[in-house]
């Protein structure tokens, strides 16, 4: 017997927190009685009988019940078969109240629940399923079933569906699928319970799918389900328990795609709504057209036949007079899809008595009539609708062109008016897009047999009529886009209008692209005639535009058109040197970058799509997605070869390099977007990076080994020149080898500079020698010593540097750089440089000091004399003491670089860096210099980047500002002198001005921090500290009005007076802070109470026109809006 009794089981509704175990136990003790034996199911009736049956207590009915099913639910032995329809029998009793019992109307979810246990047990006996579905069915008298709630309903269709699915068989001995389908339709005649609703649509695909259903059913079911259409109900989002309008909009377009019983109606209804007189909102439009697609697209060619033309008559005014794209669209894809699923079947192409042909023709024809009656209104949407059409099947382009080219011929010979002809040529253009939207063969979703070759040939034999039909169009359409190319030129010389001579190469460019189509003279006449207009200078904007996205297309298929010919031709045009006179080397300068950024958009912003045909074949070790940009690139490595032999031409080397290292960039990039979707060729050779021979080959022309005045070896640059050129030069060569040597496609296994280590391992690493041979061991440790030049020792370093950068920290061991010793070298380089380098190259001591710190770890490593690096950086701090200012600043600014390299990576050297740092401010001499050198610390850096595998820490800022900028504030605040305080100031700014608003929330009270800014906006003769705090304060007023409204007066003083810049009175602000200036003044009047700023608006009214006349046209524009922005205020107050 159970340990618990039925009233038990009452009792614990009222438990509360504790009902849910209670119920547990109660249900599992009742359940592993009767498994036991030691109970029965009888006796659980039995028991629960006095409140089962109890018509004063209807909650108690309802409690017991549930009992009863979860009971049920939990047993894992079924009950006898006697016990099962005992059970069964009891269950319908209820459903049927015959006494009309008030204990049996209520606790029907519940007998629900039970019954749906009960029938997927292997013991309940077939013959019941038609009492239960009776007995369900019945509910509709009296609207019994209508009155229940939703989810005694939903369980009841869940019931219903599992019957008819695994009872079906049973049902049919006893009952008929009329009365069965009659009893569904009767019960859901009132539902609009998004769950019911999901559970019968998915019943009604069910019975429509698998059920022999005749009209009459078919009929029933659907006036049943397509009142629900176009679907307006459903839960949101948020309501995970109910399907929302989307997921029921699904299921009812499943119900109406189960048969093509349905197509009659469903396609009619569709017509009707949108032939009908009212407004549809654009929610209903959108669903009417997606859902008559989805007709077309699913019913058979028989269920549409009838439909097609009428479908026409209704779309096509849709297309052509429509305004709204989004519905136009649509309209245009059920007409496509009309056509694509007409072409189903295998027809007799020379027959127009197909269903196919009686759509298209017909609709071809008018289309022609167009654009015989209207040379302008109607062309586009013309043009568009034959494109569609064209497209669905190859019969129907077949149908399409036979109809409407020939006549097509004879309007372009009658136009005189170039923006008839571009609209005309828009529809010749939508014909060759269909007909390379084509497919190989005529019906691409049928399959043959062996024994069904009879079929596969007629299919050959109509793709090659296809094809023959369509050729003796191709003179036709080159002579028509040749035309327009005339016509186009000597419109211009009256009227420039670019837009016919964009249509005609669009339309060259796709007549290139259909297979087999143009003889190989026509192809060079279109290729030709595409580099003419790609290499004319004097070219329109649009068409320079619309000719180099042409080639690229045509290039990337073609990969023998780009070398033999569009390559060559812009090769031609570039200068064989520039003019040394500095105006017209500027000009020279701008044609060779025009020319090069044309050829990088045409072979480097797509990968190529096949390999070259050649005999002997290309030699390359990249797969042949790189042909093109490799052919382009080996093109431009032998001309800057050529142009390094004159030494005057150092620009125009520049010039080249930079194309190159441009081309890396915007080829790799697109080579890792096409690997996105698709597959990786395997390149030929795996062993070899696909760039290392741009840096062999850059490396070999400039780099050289020389001996220096003392007999010692060093790796230096062949040209030789103390202009700014050749740093410009070796500064683009590191940048292009930088790119190259950090590809996704570059591995551990062709790494050039681990290669090249591992082939010369008794040589010094690639990283000094720089790709040159030499037995002397010594230059490893020579070449990074630059303190005795020469300068060009030094400018090559640059070259270190970016191979260093491209260098993953998983190759510290193979680079053979002694990361620590390295790092030290660099930091006496960067004190000690001599007069004659320059800027660039101190920069690349800082940047390899940074890249060694940052990424190889060289602050954990020993120095050659058992000290770390940061002690030496500690002594030379100390030494600086006693320095000249200049060395003081170049040693501070060395250790600003160090500092931030740490930073970024969270080295335990941070702290301590920033306490020599903060410590150095103080000297009287130096402190300025050292306030400024802050602003390295998080300001961007050309090597501390992710793509140079350098460590980047997202929390850098807030680290900064809790390390430095709080200590400095601080001093700040304690410091009495007024020019250390300035240097606090300018030190904090150099912070500051990269923080974000939520970052300076999370830092420091803004109470706190707008005595700082109102200070910092005042600092003499230090712009950057200016435009800084100006930022800050910037974002800081949206976000704290009522800090900026207490203090209103001072904050409104020091903006208008970096705002002041008139002739008696001139700013001492840069225009950039007067700009901010004013931009915080605008957000000044729509942040802060009307009224305060009423009473100041004379005064910011005098100061904004003065602005109004500030020399910058940027303030002056300012000024204008925010004088339109106070003017307004009065809006505001209202």
């Amino acid at each position: 017997m159970p340990l618990f009794t039925v009233q038990d089981w009452i009792g614990a509704a009222h438990l509360g927190a504790g009902q849910a175990a209670k119920e547990e136990e109660i249900v599992t003790d009742y359940a592993s009685s009767i498994e036991l034996t030691v109970y029965s199911v009888e006796n659980l009736l039995k028991d629960l009988a006095p409140f089962i049956h109890a018509d004063d207590d209807l909650v108690a009915v309802a409690r017991g019940l549930t009992l009863l099913s979860r009971v049920l639910a939990r047993l894992t032995v079924e009950p006898s078969r006697h016990t099962v329809k005992y059970l069964t029998d009891y269950l319908c009793d209820r459903l049927n109240n015959t006494n009309s019992l008030s204990s049996f109307r209520a606790g029907i979810h519940e007998v629900a629940y039970c019954l749906t246990v009960i029938v997927t047990w292997e013991h309940f006996p077939p013959g019941e399923a038609i009492s239960v579905a009776s007995a369900i069915f019945g509910l509709s008298r009296e609207t019994r079933f209508k009155d229940l709630k939703p989810a005694a309903r939903q369980t009841l269709y869940l019931l219903v569906d599992t019957l008819l699915r695994s009872r079906g068989e049973a049902l049919l001995k006893a009952s008929t699928i009329p009365q069965l389908v009659r009893g569904l339709v009767t019960i859901a005649e009132f539902e609009k319970t998004p769950g019911c609703l999901e559970v019968l649509f998915n019943l009604y695909t069910y019975l429509s799918k698998d059920w022999d259903l005749e009209a009459e059913e078919f009929q029933a079911l659907w006036g049943s389900f397509s009142r629900y259409w176009p679907v307006t109900v459903g839960g949101s989002k948020e309501q995970v328990s109910k399907p929302t309008s989307e997921e029921l909009r699904n299921l009812l377009l499943e119900c109406i795609l189960s048969s093509d019983s349905y197509a009659k109606n469903a396609i009619p209804m569709c017509l009707e709504k949108l032939d009908t007189t009212q407004d549809l909102s654009a929610t209903t439009k959108n669903e009417v057209l997606a859902t008559l697609t989805a007709c077309v697209e699913s019913y058979s060619v028989p269920a549409l036949n009838t439909w097609s033309t009428k479908i026409w008559d209704s779309l096509k005014y849709e297309v052509w007079n429509g305004d709204v794209d989004d519905f136009i669209r649509s309209s245009l894809k059920v007409l496509h899809a009309l056509s694509s699923s007409l072409s189903r079947r295998s027809y007799d192409w020379s027959s127009l008595d197909s269903p196919l042909a009686l759509y298209v023709v017909p609709t071809a024809k008018e289309c022609k009539e167009r654009l015989q009656d209207s040379k302008k209104q109607f062309t586009r949407r013309t043009g568009e609708i034959l494109s569609v059409i064209a497209s669905g099947s190859p019969y129907a382009f077949q149908l399409v062109i036979k109809e409407v080219l020939p006549s097509m011929n004879t309007i372009w010979q009658d136009l005189r008016l170039g923006s008839e002809k571009t609209l005309l040529l828009g529809v010749f253009n939508n014909i060759l897009v269909a007909r390379l939207a084509l497919p190989d063969i005529s019906n691409p979703t049928a399959t043959y047999s062996a024994d069904q070759a009879a079929l596969l040939t007629v299919e050959r034999q109509n793709m090659a009529k296809l094809g023959t039909d369509f050729a003796k169009f191709s003179q036709n359409l080159v002579d028509v886009y040749f035309g327009a190319f005339t016509d186009s030129e000597v419109a211009s010389r009256s009227s420039p209008d670019p837009t016919l001579t964009v249509a005609a190469i669009k339309g060259l460019t796709l007549l290139f692209q259909i297979p087999e189509y143009l003889s190989i003279v026509e192809q060079g006449m279109i290729v030709q005639k595409l580099n003419e207009l790609a290499t004319n200078p004097a070219q329109d904007a649009e068409v320079s535009q619309t000719v180099v996205e042409s080639l690229q297309q045509i290039c990337s298929i073609e990969p023998m058109v780009f070398r033999e010919n569009t390559l060559l031709d812009f090769l031609q045009k570039l200068p064989e040197k520039i003019s040394t006179d500095s105006e017209t080397c500027s000009e020279d300068l701008d044609v060779v970058v025009r020319y090069l950024e044309s050829l990088t958009e045409i072979c480097c912003t797509v990968v190529c799509k096949k390999e070259v045909t050649t005999k002997p074949p290309v030699i390359a070790v990249s797969s042949f997605w790189h042909r093109n940009f490799d052919a382009m690139v080996e093109k431009l490595l032998i001309k800057f070869t050529a142009v390094m032999g004159d030494s005057g031409q150092l620009q125009y080397a520049s010039a080249i390099v930079a194309s190159i290292a441009n081309a890396i960039e915007k080829f790799d990039k697109t080579v890792n977007e096409a690997h996105i979707t698709t597959k990786l060729p395997i390149p030929n050779d795996p062993s070899t990076g696909p760039y290392d021979y741009i840096v062999l080959a850059l490396f070999r022309e400039v780099v050289v080994q020389k001996v220096d005045s003392n007999g010692h070896l060093y790796v230096g640059l062949k040209p030789s020149s103390t202009s700014g050129e050749l740093d410009k030069l070796v500064s683009m060569i590191g940048k292009a080898t930088m790119l190259a040597l950090r590809s996704k496609l570059v591995t551990p296994v062709n790494n050039l500079v681990l290669t090249w280590n591992r082939h010369y391992p008794k040589e010094p690493s690639a990283i000094w020698s720089l790709f040159t041979h030499t037995g002397d061991g010594l230059l490893a440790s020579s070449q990074r010593n630059l303190q005795q030049g020469p300068r060009d020792k030094c400018l090559v370093n640059i070259l270190s540097t970016s191979l260093l950068a491209a260098s993953p920290p998983k190759s510290k061991d193979e680079l053979r750089v002694p990361a620590g010793d390295v790092a030290a070298a660099m930091v006496r380089n960067s004190l000690n440089m001599p007069k004659d380098t320059s800027r660039t190259c101190l920069q690349s001591t800082h940047e390899i000091l940074q890249l060694l710190v940052n990424k190889f770890g060289a602050t954990n490593e020993n120095l050659e004399d058992g000290t770390k690096l940061f002690d030496l950086l500690k002594s030379l701090m100390e030494e600086s003491k006693s320095a000249s200012a200049s060395q003081s600043s170049k040693a501070f600014q060395t250790l600003a670089y160090f500092t931030a390299a740490s930073l970024w990576a969270f080295d335990p050297t941070l702290e301590p860096l920033v306490g020599l740092m903060v410590d150095g401010i103080k000297s009287p001499t130096y402190g300025r210099k050292v306030a400024q050198s802050f602003r390295i610390l998080l300001a961007p850096s050309p090597v501390l980047t992710k793509e140079n595998f350098c460590s980047v820490r997202l929390l850098r800022n807030s680290k900064c500002f809790a390390l430095a900028a709080n200590p400095l504030i601080a001093l700040w605040q304690a410091a009495t002198d007024k020019s250390l305080k300035e240097n606090y100031l300018i030190a904090i700014s150099g912070i500051l001005v990269y923080m974000t608003p939520t970052q300076l929330d999370e830092g420091i009270e803004a109470s706190r921090l707008l005595p700082i800014i109102l200070e910092g906006v005042t600092v003499q003769d230090e712009q950057f500290a200016k435009t800084a705090y100006m930022k800050t304060l910037f974002q800081l007023a949206p976000r704290h009005p009522k800090i900026i409204e207490e203090h209103l007066d001072s904050v409104l003083g020091r903006v208008l007076d970096r705002l002041r810049n008139t002739y008696h009175n001139p700013s001492d602000s840069s225009v950039e802070c007067r700009v901010l200036a004013v931009d915080v003044l605008i957000l000044l009047v729509k942040t802060v109470k009307p009224a305060l700023l009423t009473q100041r608006a004379n005064k910011i009214n005098s100061e904004l026109d003065a602005a109004k006349d500030d020399a910058a046209w940027e303030v002056r524009k300012k000024a204008g809006d925010c004088a339109m922005e106070l003017f307004n205020l009065n809006d505001r107050m209202k």
